[in-house]
């Protein structure tokens, strides 16, 4: 694990790792869950940490409504960015509104809203 250096769990460690800073027992977690192919026999699975099968378990983690207790694509179509990010900063804590006293960028809807377009243009 990695020492925290700062904020509020400073001499904690985590294993935070990859695209999305997955904590060892999240990505596992997750991974059993919404995993597209993992490897290995019956309970031995291996789950591939590949940038694109975290990918994949993030998006599939993400549409579940029942994970989250709320539909996230469908809040975000609607524009309701703020509400999925205080949902999410429990578990992405660099979000804001969770234990980290950093807040949102002024500037992040409008990031969000421009990749969006560009993904919606694809």
């Amino acid at each position: 694990c990695v020492p925290i250096v700062a904020g509020p769990n400073v001499g904690k460690c985590s294993t935070a790792a990859g695209r999305y800073q997955f904590l060892d027992f999240t990505w596992k977690e997750k991974a059993q869950r919404y995993h597209p192919r993992p490897s290995g026999f019956l309970f031995w699975k291996q789950y591939s940490f590949e940038p694109h099968f975290q990918d994949a378990v993030v998006h599939d983690w993400l549409k579940d409504s029942r994970a989250w207790g709320m539909d996230i694509p469908k809040e975000l179509r609607q524009g309701n960015l703020d509400k999925v990010l205080r949902r999410l900063s429990g578990t992405w804590t660099s979000l804001g509104y969770g234990i980290e006293t950093n807040s949102m960028s002024k500037h992040l809807p409008k990031v969000y809203q421009r990749m969006l377009e560009e993904e919606l243009n694809r």
